[in-house]
């Protein structure tokens, strides 16, 4: 959600930033992330709103590590194939194939992003009643705001996992990815009501680039490890810890 103090961007977690080598990997990027952000004066996870590539990238790594699978492998494993969808169906063509892009790197089109939306919306197999409901919920009540495209518009809209929670409109239901790419997804769940829709523009050579990829993010992240994104925070916690001396008994 954004709120794991990792507000220091590096080379490796910036949108359209060239990789470092084509073996650049979601390991490297992640330590690579630490020392941005290795300040004694670092904000401790879940006190601030800081929206940037960086906690995504590292979420990317935490979930390689814990499965010993690369990201792309994972993202057809658990997406791709039980959704019956092309190989090609949904790209990652943005730094390379070891170092993905995590947030803002995909590149799909609106039927089969539809597919992949319908899933989560509908399959509780697909993705649990539990892990849904954990993607949907804000994450960012009591945090400081400190970086939000959203207030940038003006808007005051909280954060969930990967997308926002559009609570200054005539009604707060409204569960929305927008993104600077393209893509408008949203989900809305009212007591009379639910249902779901994505929007693209911006087309460029019959394919759309990125906006909802923070929801297709969620999505491998959820079928792999339950929603790891937390597991961000602990990370963070854990190399400070060491980088100070501390070793836990």
């Amino acid at each position: 959600a954004f709120t794991s103090g990792l507000n220091n961007d590096p080379p490796c977690a910036e949108w359209g930033s060239p990789p470092r080598g084509t073996t650049e990997t979601l390991a490297q990027c992640a330590l690579d992330v630490l020392d941005a952000n290795s300040a004694d004066d670092a904000p401790e996870p879940g006190t601030q709103f800081f929206y940037n590539g960086a906690h995504m990238q590292v979420a990317g790594a935490v979930v390689e590590a814990a499965t010993d699978v690369a990201f792309a492998q994972l993202f057809e494993q658990h997406v791709l194939l039980p959704l019956a969808l092309q190989a090609d169906a949904v790209t990652w063509p943005v730094r390379s194939p070891t170092c993905p892009m995590v947030a803002g790197g995909a590149h799909t089109s609106v039927r089969e992003y539809a597919v992949i939306l319908d899933a989560f919306f509908r399959n509780r197999s697909f993705v649990s009643q539990q892990e849904f409901d954990a993607t949907l919920r804000v994450e960012t009540t009591g945090a400081e705001i400190v970086k939000s495209p959203a207030k940038d518009m003006g808007r005051t809209w909280d954060y969930c996992q990967g997308a926002w929670h559009e609570t200054d409109d005539a009604h707060d239901n409204v569960t929305s990815s927008l993104g600077a790419f393209g893509f408008y997804p949203f989900i809305v769940i009212d007591s009379d009501v639910q249902y779901w829709g994505v929007f693209g523009t911006n087309i460029l050579n019959n394919f759309l680039s990125d906006g909802a990829t923070a929801v297709i993010v969620v999505v491998v992240l959820c079928c792999v490890a339950s929603c790891v994104l937390g597991a961000v925070a602990a990370f963070v916690l854990m190399q400070r810890r060491r980088r100070s001396g501390y070793v836990a008994k």
